[in-house]
């Protein structure tokens, strides 16, 4: 999959940047998730290898862009984001 990073500033999220995912959930400090498109329903666990020290974490939010096979990371800053980048990882989706 492509594997972006994002965090809850007003440049990644845009009107949306009110610390709430599309799910509901509030963003809390320590939080990892990520934000795939419906094919992977709210509460499915995906493994992304870099990412969260390799533990599982939940898909909590969407995304505009994200279509197919393309997920984003969750990070707290907008600098922790952009340390991530673009990657092409396997990600291991656990139903």
């Amino acid at each position: 999959m492509a594997v972006t990073a994002y965090c809850p500033c007003e440049r990644c999220c845009g009107r949306w940047a009110d610390g709430v995912t599309a799910s509901g959930h509030r963003i809390r400090p320590g939080d990892a998730f990520v934000a795939a498109d419906p094919s992977l329903p709210f509460g499915t666990y995906v493994r992304v290898p870099g990412y969260n020290g390799g533990e599982p974490v939940k898909v909590l939010d969407r995304g505009g862009a994200i279509r197919g096979r393309r997920i984003d990371v969750f990070f707290r800053t907008h600098a922790e984001a952009l340390r991530w980048g673009r990657r092409s990882l396997d990600v291991e989706v656990l139903r």
